[in-house]
């Protein structure tokens, strides 16, 4: 795909401080060796949003839930 707004939310299972923006550019790497992107660059993907949360107690493990929009243009 290309032309996509792409969105990562983080469920953290603990206190431990992360950083999303490094964990997000993996998820990006992720999505172009898996064929899913054409590139992780600024052309391909038009909107990049990372969000966290702690949810310690109600999960157990970590979670990162990828949204991804194809963007249609006319």
């Amino acid at each position: 795909l290309d032309k996509v707004s792409i969105k990562c939310t983080y469920y953290f299972a603990d206190n431990t401080s992360l950083d999303i923006q490094n964990k997000s550019e993996s998820v990006y790497d992720m999505l172009v060796k898996a064929g899913i992107l054409l590139d992780d660059n600024y052309e391909v993907m038009y909107k990049q949003t990372n969000e966290g949360y702690n949810c310690k107690g109600e999960i157990v493990e970590n979670v990162c839930v990828v949204d991804v929009t194809y963007m249609i243009f006319e």
